[in-house]
């Protein structure tokens, strides 16, 4: 598993925040929407974020505020904003992103070197916190099992599965609070979690999450089209075999940097393509638990 820096800015979910972040920060707000349609414009759309950009990291007050408090909560509009995907037209907005990244770049640096985000690139947190779901009772599906667990979430959501985050950050009582994906209510309650024993595989970026696919892999169907509509691609598609990876891992954790590095992309593998989706910011998916009707 990786433990250099990952680039942020190498995943759409990266590129997204820091560029509407940027924009946010010098009081132009961009809608994180399906469309992207704000990026759709290229000429324009560069022309303003290069003028955000020069204008954050030459006023360091400027630049405080941008790896502020306030990051978090914009990360949290992405996870909630990109969670159902986006249009097809959206990927007009995704291939500007990714062209004008260098442009980003003093932004991701500035984010690397704030004390209060290194975490970012952290492992799994020893102070785990359940949040609650859209649903308001634990974060799987009670009566799936791996067999029925494709879809859009590649994160397992079965009987014996469940998700916790880092917490207490900032204001929050974990990162789910502000970043969960489909979160119903503004004040999810929370409850502290005592993890279990055994080895937790890290998604620290791309290659992390490449490489447990091919060492555990499974066809998926894309059921709803939903991945062809996001990326462009076809398939076939390959996702992780969870009950393998259960057998040797306690959980699997995606750091925020993976998040933002590996999300919402067709990444290639050795027999196929495999696509992250439907995982939450630091997310720690634990996968050999034992069945509850609710978390509360």
């Amino acid at each position: 598993m990786a433990t250099a820096a990952v680039d942020i800015l190498d995943g759409p979910t990266g590129q997204l925040l820091l560029a509407s972040h940027a924009l946010a920060t010098v009081g132009r707000s961009v809608a994180a929407d399906y469309d992207l349609e704000f990026f759709s414009d290229a000429r324009t759309a560069e022309t303003v974020l290069v003028r955000a950009v020069s204008a954050i990291v030459s006023d360091p007050i400027a630049l405080s505020a941008f790896v502020g408090p306030e990051l978090l909560h914009r990360l949290g509009e992405i996870s909630d904003g990109f969670h159902h995907g986006y249009a097809t037209k959206g990927r007009e907005g995704v291939a500007f992103l990714g062209s004008i990244s260098p442009v980003l770049r003093p932004l991701e640096q500035a984010i690397a070197r704030s004390a209060s985000n290194k975490w970012w690139w952290s492992t799994v947190g020893e102070t785990q916190v359940l949040t609650e779901s859209a649903t308001g009772a634990r974060l799987d599906r009670h009566t799936a099992t791996y067999d029925t667990a494709d879809g859009w979430w590649t994160a397992p959501q079965t009987a014996s599965t469940l998700m916790s985050t880092r917490g207490p950050v900032g204001d929050w009582p974990s990162v789910a609070a502000v970043c969960g994906e489909d979160l119903a209510v503004d004040s999810p309650r929370t409850r502290s979690f005592i993890t279990p024993a055994g080895p937790v595989f890290e998604i620290c970026g791309p290659e992390d999450f490449v490489g447990l696919v091919e060492q555990y892999p499974r066809q998926w169907r894309d059921s709803f089209g939903e991945w062809k509509r996001m990326t462009g691609a076809d398939g076939p598609w390959i996702g992780p075999d969870w009950e393998a990876v259960a057998s040797d891992y306690a959980g699997v954790h995606l750091t925020v940097a993976g998040y933002l590095s590996t999300a919402y992309r067709a990444l290639p593998a050795a027999e196929g393509l495999t696509h992250l989706a439907g995982w939450d910011p630091d997310g720690t998916v634990w996968l050999r638990q034992p069945p509850s009707t609710t978390a509360w």
